[in-house]
Order: structure tokens, then C-alpha cells, then sequence
């Protein structure tokens, strides 16, 4: 919102004209009862409104007022404030000058109008702004004549903390005797934060064509946009869901399984999770399905990362996962999780879960051995059996006389032999992979990477400790048995109920035992 009053068309002892321009949704209803100039009532009445464009719903009205002249010199025009939709808005002061009645001159602009040019700057988003929600802002020049700029700050167009989306959108209209010239420029915002742009500002002559020539008038035509205020919020922290990365809008969601639901192990399900509805479908990422319940140590996720694709208003995920064990008999729900602007709130929507019948891979045939008689040599003659002497029911002194040559050559790789597995211990204390994924899940901020991590560290330790015959395990596979139990049962509640964990004290709360358990089973 802001006032104008004509540069060159005020003067002493006469009524002064003014304009007073909103921007604004063209739902909210603008009240003309309510418009006050400082605290006296202001009469004003409609002089045109003017769409930004023939999709946007935001639009611009002109009001225009009259008010008793005064003398000249240097005047203040007060803040001019109306409610819009029910809302209080006000516009700066304006300062201007009122000239002497003798100074009336002739500037070239037909029906001896003053030269007429303004600037406003605008952001077209009512509703509250946050990360990943796109907005449009841009400029409008109001003017009443032939115009040469001669200079342009215009900081809306390329803002800090704010990322283009598409090119400019300009246009040119003619209402009566005033032309508007808009630009827009669709915005996203990045980070939260409150940013300030301008005050916006623009410069140039107003001119007359003569034989071929411009003429151009004084003064130079001056008109400043004032600073705009951004605010981009972050969002809420209270009944923040877990699975929550970043969705912005109101939308539906849903799975289905594009491949067959019947199956042997080893084989390939392609799942495509759906989500539409209305948003910015471009910031929307595809749930993680390593750290939804029921996935990790069930399926085997592909390491290709889903690729969106966006059609209309629907945005799809293809995920590839292999189911691991043959009594599985669905996939379970998936959660995806947003945060709609329009009621500043959270919600979460849970696809069906999905049968599928797994059979088990049939087992191979094991060639059998060859039973040709041909393989086993028979000997050429059978020698006779060896004539035992008395000496030879006696142990004799080391064996041998030349087991003596071989004695230092024994003791020699026996020293070897202790100081590599001596090196070997140290440096695999120094450097266990153990404590490095502990000490990686201890500073990951990212709850499901730290889980993760944590995983890994475990079934690290019990290989290091010779526990387990290979590192690869998952937590679900362990036996049974202690000292396994009581990291089953930890890690069964981390995954299961990682996404009901709703707040960060909650979550470090779990996190802490599972790092303590860590350490005592290092120690023992």
C-alpha cells in the first residue's frame, strides 16, 4: 500500500489531488469506509483496478482523493490507512512540494497534464511464507507520458535467499490515460530468516517528440519504492513428524505395485508412490523407505536414489526393493508427511499395505562325483610289510640327528609369527571400523543416518570380538541369544517407533541408551 501525490500538479491555495494504491488478493474486500488520512476520515472513491496477470488472483486498486490546499512550500502528506479483508493496513508519509501560482509551465503532455511517474514494488503472497513455498514479488511503474529511464534499482529481481523459478513475466496495459507496467518474478524461498529488499528506486526524463527529435523536460522524474520486509518462517517444531523432509501444500498420497505380487527370494518389487494434490510439487521428496517401520531388515532398497516425475498436479516415485525372508506377506504402510500453510499444521497420510506371496528359491542340484574306476592308480606291485627292530619300540632323542638343523629355522617363524599377530591386535585396536561408525552416529544430525550408523557399529563390534562370522549381518538376523537379546530389543523399538519419537528430547533419550549399551558391550 502506498500514496502518490502528482509531482508537478500542486500549488498554493488549491484542492490537492492524491492516489492511494493496494495491492491485495481479490477476495479481500477492501473497505472505503474505513480509510483515514492520520486519524480524520478520508473520502475517497474507485479510479481502476488492474489485474497483475490473467492467472494471478492478485490485483492492484487506485483510489483516488481530494484534499483542501495549502501553502506553499514544503508539505507532509500523513499516513493514509485502510482495512483490507478485515486486516489494518497504512502507508508511509509522503512528502511533496506545494509551488507558487505563478509557476505554472507547460511540459509537453496533452490536456496539460502534469508528468506523471511512480513505482511499487509488491509481494503477492498473503499467507505466511516457508522454505520450499514459492511466492511472486515484482514491480509495477505507473506513468502518464513518454518516459526515458535513466536508472533502475530494482533488488526484488534478484534476491538474496531466494531462488528464481522461470524467467520474468512482463506486461503492458493502458487504463485511460495511465500506463502500467508490470514485472513479476516467480520466487522460492530457501531458509528461514526476515530479509529486507530496497527501498527500490527509479529515474528519467520525460519527453516530446519533435521532427524526429525528443525534447527532453525538467525536472528529472524521481519515484522510490519503499524497503520491502520478507519473512519466511521455519516450521514448527511442535507435532513435527518424523518423516517429515520438506513438503509443502495440501496433498493426498498412495502406493501400488507396478510388478507381480507373486515371487521367489531374490526377486524384484517396483513400488510407485503417488502424491497429488495442491502445492509446490517441485520441492516434494519421496519417503525414505530404509527408515520407515517394518523396511529395515526385510527389504533390500535399491541404491539408485527415485527419481520424480511430475504431471500436472501428481508427482511420482519408482523405488525397486528385493524382499529378504519368504514369511513376508505384504509390504507394509508407508508414511508421508506435510505441512499445510493454508491451517499451519501437520499431517500424515499412511498408504494400504500391499500382499505379496513369496516362494522360496528352489535348490540346485549338487553334480555328483564321478565314480570312474580309472581316477584311483592302482600300484604296479604291493611291497612287503617293514621288519620292526627293538628300537623302534623306544622314543628316540629328538626323532632325528638333522631335526636339530631345523630347530632355530622353527623358533625363527614362531617370533614372526607372534610379532604379526601382536602388530595385527594393535592396529586393529587402533583403527576399529567399530568406534569410526559409532563416532559418525554420534555427530549425525540426521535421525534415520544415525540409526543407521549405530547398526553398523554394533555388528562391527560383535565381528571384532568374533561373535558373529561376518559384519554384514543385520540386527534382525542375530541370534537369540545374549549377549544379542538386549540389542534386539533396543533397536526393534528405535526402528518400529522412530517416527513416533515427536520430539528431539524424546529421540536423544533412546539414542542415549543404545550409546551407552555400545560402550558397556566394548568394555566387556
Amino acid at each position: 500500500m502506498s500514496t502518490e501525490i502528482p509531482w508537478d500538479g500542486v500549488y498554493e491555495n488549491q484542492p490537492i489531488e492524491g492516489y492511494v494504491s493496494i495491492t491485495h488478493d481479490k477476495t479481500a474486500q477492501v473497505d472505503t469506509n474505513s480509510f483515514k488520512m492520520g486519524k480524520a476520515p478520508l473520502k475517497v472513491s474507485l479510479y481502476k483496478e488492474v489485474a497483475l496477470s490473467d492467472s494471478s488472483p492478485v490485483i492492484i486498486s487506485l483510489y483516488q482523493f481530494t484534499i483542501p490546499g495549502m501553502a506553499k512550500g514544503l508539505q507532509l502528506l500523513p499516513a493514509v490507512s485502510v482495512k483490507v479483508g478485515g486486516k489494518p493496513y497504512q502507508s508511509a508519509e509522503v512528502s511533496f512540494e506545494v509551488l507558487s501560482g505563478a509557476r505554472q509551465r507547460e511540459i509537453g503532455v496533452p490536456n496539460s497534464q502534469s508528468a506523471f511517474l511512480k513505482l511499487e514494488a509488491f509481494i503477492a503472497n498473503e499467507q505466511a511464507l516457508y522454505p520450499g513455498l514459492k511466492t511472486q514479488v515484482g514491480y509495477r511503474y505507473l506513468f502518464n507520458t513518454n518516459i526515458e529511464l535513466t536508472e533502475e534499482y530494482l533488488p526484488l529481481l534478484e534476491m538474496a535467499n531466494f531462488r528464481n523459478s522461470g524467467d520474468k513475466d512482463i506486461q503492458d496495459r493502458q487504463i485511460g490515460d495511465v500506463s502500467v507496467h508490470t514485472i513479476i518474478q516467480n520466487v522460492e524461498a530457501l531458509q528461514p530468516g526476515t530479509f529486507y529488499y530496497g527501498p527500490s528506486l527509479i529515474k528519467g526524463y520525460a519527453y516530446k517528440e519533435e521532427r524526429g527529435k525528443r525534447i527532453y523536460l525538467e525536472p528529472q522524474l524521481v519515484s522510490e519504492a519503499p524497503q520491502l520486509k520478507v519473512t519466511v518462517l521455519d516450521f514448527p517444531e511442535d507435532n513435527k513428524p518424523a518423516s517429515f523432509n520438506g513438503a509443502v501444500g495440501n496433498f493426498n498420497f498412495n502406493a501400488h505395485l507396478l510388478s507381480s505380487n507373486q515371487l521367489r527370494i531374490g526377486d524384484q518389487l517396483e513400488i510407485e508412490l503417488v502424491v497429488i494434490g495442491e502445492g509446490q510439487l517441485e520441492s516434494v521428496q519421496p519417503p525414505q523407505l530404509c527408515c520407515q517401520p517394518n523396511f529395515s531388515g526385510f527389504f533390500k532398497m535399491s541404491d539408485l536414489p527415485p527419481i520424480g516425475k511430475i504431471q500436472q498436479n501428481r508427482k511420482s516415485f519408482l523405488f525397486q526393493i528385493t524382499p529378504l525372508f519368504a514369511d513376508i506377506a505384504a509390504i507394509p504402510p508407508i508414511e508421508f508427511s506435510f505441512f499445510n500453510p493454508a491451517t499451519l499444521n501437520y499431517k500424515k497420510k499412511l498408504s494400504d499395505p500391499i500382499p505379496i506371496q513369496i516362494s522360496p528359491a528352489p535348490h540346485q542340484d549338487v553334480p555328483a562325483q564321478s565314480s570312474n574306476a580309472n581316477t584311483f592308480r592302482q600300484p604296479d606291485k604291493i611291497q612287503p610289510n617293514y621288519v620292526l627292530v627293538k628300537a623302534d619300540l623306544h622314543n628316540q632323542w629328538f626323532g632325528s640327528w638333522w631335526v636339530l638343523g631345523t630347530l632355530p629355522i622353527a623358533l625363527f617363524a614362531l617370533f614372526l609369527q607372534q610379532a604379526y599377530i601382536q602388530k595385527r591386535d594393535e592396529s586393529k585396536m587402533a583403527k576399529a571400523a567399530s568406534d569410526v561408525f559409532f563416532e559418525q552416529a554420534i555427530f549425525e544430525a540426521d535421525r534415520a543416518k544415525a540409526a543407521r550408523l549405530l547398526a553398523k557399529a554394533y555388528l562391527q563390534l560383535f565381528f571384532e570380538k568374533s561373535l558373529i562370522s561376518q559384519p554384514k549381518t543385520s540386527i534382525e538376523a542375530l541370534p537369540n541369544e545374549s549377549p544379542f537379546l538386549e540389542v534386539k530389543s533396543l533397536f526393534s523399538f528405535l526402528n518400529r517407533d522412530l517416527y513416533a519419537l515427536s520430539n528431539q528430547k524424546e529421540y536423544d533419550q533412546v539414542f542415549n541408551k543404545a550409546k551407552e549399551l555400545f560402550q558397556r558391550l566394548r568394555r566387556s
